[in-house]
Order: C-alpha cells, then sequence, then structure tokens
C-alpha cells in the first residue's frame, strides 16, 4: 500500500512539472492571432401588418362571395398565405398569392361571410407571420344588387339601408310582422326591366324567440325568386321593385305558422 502511494505522488509531481513548463513557455510565445468573438445575427422582417381580411368581389344574389382579399401589407413583400376558416373548422381560404400594392387576392369557392367572432383568419407573407383581423361585411341587413329583369346581368349597385318593424301582432307561434325594407340604389336604365336581388337577412327584426322553423314571407311589391326556400329564414333571397331604388319603403310581412309567398 504505501508502494503504491509513493507511486502517485511521483507521477502527480511530473504532472505539476510538466504543466509549469508548458504554461512558462506558452507565456513567452508572441500573440499570432486576436480573440474570436462570435456575432449574433438580427434578422429583420421586411413585410409587416398588421392586416385586414375581407370578402371582395361582387357578391352573387345569395350574399356569396368569391374572392377574400388582405390588405395592410408594407415594406418589401413577396408571396402572401391566406388560411380562413369558420370557427367550427370550415375552410373558406387556403392559398398562396403574390403581394402587390400592399395586399392579396386569393378566389375561392361561393361563400356566405363568417361573422367578425366567427372567422378565423392566419396570414404569413414570405413566411412569416403577420397580425391579421377578419373583416365581415359592414352591412348586417342583408346584400343587394341591381340587375336587368330581360337578362338576368348586374347593372347597378345597391344597399339595404333600413329593415323597420311596424306593427306585431298574434301568441307566440301563430304571431305576425308587418315590415317596412328600405333600398338605396342606381337609378333604374329601364324602369320595366330593372330590379333589385336582394338577400335580406331578417334576424335582427323578430323577437328572439321567433320560430322561423314554420315562417313565411309575403308582400305584394315583391317577386319571389325562383327556387326561394322558408327554411332559409331569416335569410330571404327575392326581388325588390324598381321604385325602390330611391329610398321609398317596400311593405314586407312575415307570419310565424304557414308557408307561402315568396318562398315555399
Amino acid at each position: 500500500m504505501q508502494r503504491r502511494t509513493a507511486v502517485v505522488a511521483v507521477l502527480l509531481a511530473l504532472v505539476v512539472a510538466v504543466l509549469g513548463t508548458v504554461q512558462a513557455q506558452a507565456a513567452s510565445l508572441p500573440v499570432l492571432f486576436a480573440p474570436y468573438v462570435l456575432h449574433s445575427s438580427a434578422f429583420t422582417r421586411a413585410c409587416t401588418g398588421p392586416v385586414q381580411v375581407r370578402p371582395s368581389g361582387n357578391v352573387d344574389g345569395y350574399g356569396r362571395y368569391t374572392h377574400v382579399t388582405v390588405t395592410g401589407l408594407s415594406g418589401t413583400c413577396g408571396t402572401g398565405y391566406l388560411g380562413l376558416r369558420t370557427a367550427s373548422g370550415t375552410v373558406i381560404a387556403d392559398g398562396t398569392a403574390t403581394v402587390a400594392s400592399g395586399g392579396f387576392t386569393l378566389t375561392v369557392p361561393a361563400f356566405t361571410p363568417p361573422s367578425g367572432t366567427d372567422g378565423k383568419a392566419v396570414v404569413t407573407v414570405d413566411t412569416w407571420p403577420v397580425s391579421a383581423t377578419w373583416a365581415p361585411p359592414t352591412n348586417p341587413l342583408g346584400t343587394c344588387v341591381a340587375i336587368d329583369a330581360s337578362t338576368g346581368q348586374r347593372n347597378g349597385d345597391c344597399t339595404v339601408t333600413d329593415i323597420s318593424v311596424q306593427a306585431v301582432w298574434g301568441r307566440p307561434g301563430r304571431r305576425t310582422i308587418n315590415l317596412n325594407v328600405t333600398l338605396s340604389g342606381s337609378y333604374p336604365t329601364d324602369w320595366f326591366q330593372q330590379k333589385y336581388e336582394v338577400v335580406l337577412n331578417l334576424a335582427g327584426v323578430v323577437p328572439a324567440n321567433w320560430q322561423w322553423s314554420t315562417s313565411s314571407a309575403s308582400g305584394n311589391s315583391w317577386t319571389e325568386y325562383p327556387g326561394a326556400q322558408c327554411s332559409d329564414l331569416p335569410l330571404l333571397h327575392t326581388y325588390a321593385p324598381a321604385w325602390a331604388w330611391f329610398g321609398q319603403p317596400v311593405f314586407l310581412q312575415l307570419n310565424e305558422s304557414g308557408r307561402g309567398g315568396l318562398c315555399s
């Protein structure tokens, strides 16, 4: 045991001696290289937001759009990506396009715009995420387009400006509501051929417990849209008369019980 301890002591002494020699020699060497410094590389995004995502292009008679546009980008932007879904997961848009003039547009299958809280948008530009907000159409009362009755082609613009309740009577389940619907549109190019194709959103003008499953709509000044279904209520697809363009209210009646009139 004593012999082994002596051997270890000798080895330690040799190591110390060698290290001391190396250290002394190193101290006498000239400095050949400057110290190496690590530099961090900062990547700066060239394209920034925030952006708004909204439906764009012409709306059809059912209030559906076929384009979605992203606006609000600034800087040097290349390729933009948009993913737009409803809260339930229904895909509205999922694609890329070249950014131009601070935005880009995707062509998508016809869709009904979700509400502000129901639309979920994800936008990236050149793989960088950008803060995005879904902006639904600003008119909750419905959509309107001016058309030529002989051709069915759009020939002007219009807006649903007001839906007001005039009277309500009956007991729940069998109630009737009289409404006035007001439009604002372009001047008719032909009074005999002009009409306005509208999709009215009637959800906000009736009592909360209104039974849409058994309801119908009627009105002498309106014309039934081919194939309009009462099961689509509170969205009513119908035609308004040409004289409605300058803001004259058009009478419409909702019945809580019974089918017929402007839908079937």
